[in-house]
């Protein structure tokens, strides 16, 4: 969720509550710097992004079942070793990444004009750890599955394209996203 003014780092310095303020705290200022106009961008690309992947805006939750004729999950919850996380490991107080395989390719969700819509598989890796985690890219299906590094928080953009059984060094404290079809900027 963005609240106006996060797009370029306005901040209520704690605030929850801020409502009753008339002063610096709630006012936007439209004075951008460097920094603010590359998170600017940053958010103008995120916000493209999710328009543009219909598997981010399902009308359905997703139910972690087979699509049928695929072979795989609408989603999968994945471990840094590329295998899928199971009940007893999401309890683990100590887990602090993970990654999401979201099929896009499995959409069944229509248009307004009644057409299925279609979408690029999604890999997302977050990584919530104070030290940088190696992601084994999963092995899904029987084919290498090749990914397009879409966006990586740390800025360290290793790899332009993975594939399924190599390594990605995920910065701590960052995200990783990779869609099964290149992005164009």
């Amino acid at each position: 969720m963005i609240l106006a003014g996060d797009e370029i780092s306005r901040t209520q310095k704690g605030n929850n509550n801020a409502y009753c303020q008339d002063n610096e705290i709630t006012w936007t200022s439209w004075e951008l710097d460097e920094n603010k106009r590359r998170l600017l961008k940053f958010v103008r690309k995120l916000i493209t992004f999710r328009k543009n992947h219909p598997v981010l805006h399902k009308r359905k939750f997703f139910q972690g079942r087979p699509i049928r004729g695929l072979g795989i999950k609408d989603i999968i919850w994945l471990k840094p070793d590329g295998c899928e996380m199971n009940d007893e490991e999401w309890n683990n107080s100590y887990a602090r990444s993970l990654g999401m395989f979201l099929a896009g390719k499995g959409l069944q969700d229509m248009d307004e004009e009644g057409r299925y819509l279609h979408d690029s598989d999604l890999l997302i890796f977050f990584n919530a750890h104070h030290e940088d985690v190696d992601f084994k890219i999963p092995e899904l299906n029987e084919f290498k599955q090749k990914y397009y590094l879409f966006i990586d928080t740390s800025n360290g953009e290793n790899l332009k394209q993975i594939k399924s059984g190599d390594i990605y060094k995920v910065k701590a404290r960052s995200i990783a996203i990779f869609t099964t079809e290149e992005e164009e900027e």
